[in-house]
């Protein structure tokens, strides 16, 4: 299934995917590194997206002309000064460094309170650890950490042009919003949360801070939004499917459960010719993403957490993979990167 819009203004198709099957073209590989010489940064970490270990089109003073279009290549652009990419070195949602029961190849620190950078088709976020708990799996206690959505690490830089270089990308997006048209020519699109909840992140101050410019209104005062009503998709779990969630098991620092939600948007604005446009941020669609590990996965997991001698012996790479990969590769294939001009 795949549904194509017209943006109105611009007179562009941009399709949008429910869900697609993809290969990526030699040289534009997604890489991770994952080795002990690495230490914290050596788990589940991104160092190259779309085949570049940096992403210069969030950045406007990297762009040849002042035109995101004139970049060869996502990654083609000279680093320094005022030129400031996205630099790779985020964690997947698939594993954080893991506590191996205190022992010298495990990483201390990843508690409550622990936040670190991820990114989710080349939308860099903030996770955070809020807090541990544990769950019931056939009468006994499996702990695990849980991850939510800190706040979205938007380009605000010079927002008020009082410093050197060019305003960030999203000085002039609406409030916790992430624009995205560097990727698509330009295009007027956005994500947010679902129904532009505020729920969804934890930090929204943060994710807004330095953001003052005129454009910095909630979308919600713009439009007139409803959600459906009437079956269990739409009247239960609300709000909190709209904030994301991972459970993460502490010793392995593996993902076991995860749900990941986010919404896109189209801008309209006013124009000489349409003068009597409102500038409001139109929903397209939302969508979740879910999947959790099977029961008897689960109980492998409660016996390596009672017996920490098992940890190198328990085969839970071979089941925790089919997670990690489920949220990764959906994501990435869900949000954004089959919107093409």
């Amino acid at each position: 299934y795949q549904s194509t819009v017209t943006e109105p203004m611009l007179k562009l198709n941009i399709a949008f995917p429910a869900m697609r099957n993809s290969t990526t073209a030699v040289g534009q590989e997604t890489s991770m590194q994952m080795s002990s010489c690495f230490d914290e940064l050596g788990t589940s970490v991104y160092v190259r997206y779309d085949g570049a270990v940096h992403d210069c089109r969030v950045d406007k003073d990297c762009w040849p002309g002042g035109r995101v279009e004139a970049l060869s290549t996502p990654g083609a652009c000279n680093v320094g000064g005022t030129c400031q990419p996205l630099q790779f070195a985020h964690y997947t949602q698939a594993a954080i460094p893991g506590n191996n029961f205190g022992t010298e190849r495990g990483f201390s620190g990843w508690g409550p309170g622990k936040k670190y950078p991820i990114v989710v088709d080349g939308v860099a976020l903030e996770a955070i650890i809020k807090g541990e708990s544990d769950e019931l799996v056939n009468g006994d206690k499996l702990r695990y950490l849980e991850v939510r959505a800190n706040k979205l690490l938007r380009r605000l830089e010079n927002c008020d042009g009082a410093g050197n270089g060019a305003p960030g990308i999203d000085c002039e997006t609406p409030l916790s919003t992430a624009y995205q048209g560097h990727k698509l020519s330009g295009s007027p699109v956005f994500a947010s949360s679902p129904m532009f909840s505020t729920v969804a992140l934890e930090d929204v101050a943060g994710t807004n801070a330095g953001h003052n410019s005129s454009s910095a209104y909630d979308p919600l005062t713009r439009i007139s939004l409803e959600r459906c009503t009437g079956n269990s998709w739409c009247d239960e779990g609300r709000p909190e499917k709209f904030r994301a969630l991972l459970k993460v098991e502490p010793e392995t620092g593996f993902t076991f459960e995860g749900s990941i939600a986010a919404q896109i948007n189209i801008r309209i604005v006013p124009d000489a010719i349409h003068t009597n446009v409102n500038d409001a941020l139109i929903p397209v669609y939302w969508y979740l993403v879910e999947k959790k590990a099977e029961e008897d996965d689960m109980e492998q997991l409660v016996t390596l957490q009672g017996a920490p001698g098992l940890f190198n012996r328990i085969t839970i790479g071979v089941f925790i993979g089919g997670i990690l990969l489920f949220l990764c590769g959906t994501i990435g294939s869900l949000l954004l990167k089959g919107m093409r001009r």
